[in-house]
Formats: C-alpha cells, sequence, structure tokens
C-alpha cells in the first residue's frame, strides 16, 4: 500500500513562480494539511476559512440560568428572541358602548457567532408581559439576554381604547427594537394588529404579533379576555368588553427563547 507522510512544518515562504507545495501547516489553527501557490495565497485542504467546523450539539434555552458550552466546542451560533408583550385591555363600558385593546407586539431576533468562548455565560429568556389589568395598555415583554454577546429586546404591550361607540381603531403594540439589541444579526420584532370598535355592540380586538418561531395569537369579537401568545415570543391579543359587561385584561405574551448551535 503506497502512501505519503508529511512532515508539520510552518507555512513555507512562497514557492518559485510557476509552482505551489502542498505541505502540513503548524502555523494554522488547528494544524492541518493546506497548499501555498507561488504569491504566497494559502489554500486550506477541506475548506478555505482558517478554520472548518462540524456540529456537535443544538441547546434551547428557557428561563434563567447558567449556559456551559459543551467540553470540546469551539465556536457557537446563538439566536435569541425577546418576550412578547402582552395585549391591550378593555375597560367596564356603560350601556350600549364598547372598549377594545390592540395587540402586542412580538420580540425581537439577534444572532451572534461566538468564535472565542468563555467557560459558561449567564442567560435570561424574557418573560411575556401578562401583568396589566382591566382597561390599561398591556404590559411589554422583557429582554432576552446571554451574557454580554447578545440581546434581543421585549416587545410592547397593545394599548387601550376609552369606551365609546364612535367607529375608531387602536394601537397594537411596538415589536421589540432590532436597535437596541446586541448580536451580528437583528431583526425588529412585529407589531400588534390594530383593535377596532365599529359601534357599541361590534368590535375586534388586535391580534397578537407573531414572533420568529410564530405563535401569534388571533383577536376576538365577543367579550372577553384575548388569547395569549404561542412559544416563543408572539404578542397576546386584546381584550373586548361591552355593554356594561365588565372589564377584562389583554392577553400575555409568551416567553423569550435562546438556540445555541456548537462547533468543533
Amino acid at each position: 500500500m503506497s502512501r505519503i507522510r508529511l512532515a508539520k512544518v510552518t507555512t513555507p515562504s512562497n514557492p518559485p513562480a510557476g509552482s505551489g507545495e502542498l505541505y502540513y501547516s503548524s502555523s494554522l489553527v488547528p494544524p492541518g494539511p493546506a497548499f501555498v501557490d507561488e504569491s504566497g495565497v494559502v489554500l486550506r485542504l477541506g475548506g478555505l476559512t482558517t478554520k472548518d467546523y462540524r456540529l456537535i450539539r443544538v441547546v434551547t434555552l428557557t428561563g434563567s440560568g447558567t449556559y456551559t458550552p459543551t467540553t470540546g466546542a469551539q465556536a457557537f451560533y446563538a439566536e435569541g428572541v425577546g418576550a412578547g408583550g402582552q395585549g391591550g385591555g378593555a375597560a367596564s363600558p356603560s350601556a350600549n358602548q364598547a372598549c377594545v385593546g390592540g395587540g402586542g407586539g412580538a420580540g425581537a431576533y439577534s444572532a451572534v457567532w461566538v468564535a472565542a468562548l468563555a467557560a459558561s455565560y449567564a442567560y435570561v429568556c424574557g418573560v411575556g408581559g401578562s401583568t396589566s389589568v382591566g382597561g390599561a395598555t398591556g404590559q411589554g415583554g422583557t429582554d432576552t439576554t446571554l451574557g454580554a454577546v447578545l440581546t434581543a429586546k421585549g416587545g410592547l404591550g397593545g394599548v387601550n381604547l376609552a369606551t365609546g361607540v364612535t367607529v375608531t381603531d387602536v394601537a397594537g403594540g411596538l415589536g421589540g427594537a432590532a436597535a437596541s439589541g446586541i448580536g451580528d444579526h437583528k431583526a425588529q420584532g412585529n407589531a400588534g394588529g390594530y383593535g377596532k370598535r365599529y359601534s357599541g355592540t361590534q368590535a375586534t380586538s388586535g391580534d397578537g404579533a407573531p414572533g420568529f418561531f410564530g405563535g401569534g395569537a388571533p383577536g376576538r369579537v365577543v367579550q372577553g379576555a384575548g388569547v395569549a401568545g404561542l412559544p416563543y415570543g408572539a404578542g397576546g391579543s386584546g381584550a373586548v368588553a361591552y355593554n356594561a359587561g365588565g372589564a377584562a385584561n389583554g392577553a400575555a405574551g409568551s416567553a423569550g427563547v435562546i438556540r445555541i448551535w456548537e462547533f468543533a
């Protein structure tokens, strides 16, 4: 059986004109086979970059805690989504009047490539807005963070419309602000849908905005609280109240999430 054995060497100086050299580099990280041409251009065999990676694990983080990269991981790509905002609430209307809330905004998306790993990273996945009651603007969702390398902003809550009978609408919450996030790639969260009142007896609450992974909540037309956003990062829909039927709360936005792709 024939074979070629290459001794590990530093990257050689430029070969003579019209030639190239195959060698086993101790200069590349990690060491590996390479080719250098007469101009000194180095081609790492097996890829054109200074390092070729292979995927070893995908991790999904929820809640909060400490993320420790897998032993042997050399880099990771992390994606994060902020939590969704709560839908706008509906105050208790007088007889023959209606009140409606706009939908909650979705959390923003951020992603980052990290090639110099720390031993561990504290993380927090945002909490969906949920605590505003009755005729109030919905609570905003909180941010999702991974150490100092990634931040995805939470969406804002939907607005509440005063009771009445006139045809009008009310804004949904804005999506999480991409510009305020941290990461290599960032995207604005979707805004919640407008709530609409058509008369004192007809209205439609605003849809909760879908997040990066979907999960938007539909608005409602009957008396009651909104519909909660589904995981992850989606807004909750607004509430509807009619004809002295009592106040109703906007629905909760869904929590944020982090997904990490580990490479060796």
